[in-house]
């Protein structure tokens, strides 16, 4: 018989995969967003990656808005980090100052 302790980490387990979820598909947005802008500039995006770094406060509680790093390069060899917030759309894309050849 399925007592409540079990229902409870049933519920705890499908709500950290829905938020596993919805992070993942908020990193694919993200990347092809902050891949697109840094090329845009005349910039390099380096890796290939990028890394959730937490939430932020959002409009309202229902709002979240997720936290990504990411590096790019304006000249060979240096390595240089951006950030993009994500919500429902894109926040906004910061890079750290940059050498201009």
């Amino acid at each position: 018989m399925i007592e409540l302790s079990d229902l409870i980490i049933f519920a705890f387990i499908g709500f950290a995969g829905l938020i596993w979820h919805a992070i993942n598909r908020k990193k694919a947005m993200a990347y092809q967003q902050a891949k697109h802008y840094v090329e845009e500039q005349g910039l390099q995006f380096l890796d290939q990656a990028i890394l959730f770094k937490g939430f932020a406060k959002g409009e309202n509680l229902f709002s979240p808005v997720i936290k990504f790093e990411f590096e790019f390069s304006s000249t060979p060899g240096s390595r240089n980090k951006g950030v993009i917030l994500i919500g429902a759309k894109v926040s906004s894309i910061e890079l750290e100052p940059y050498k201009v050849d």
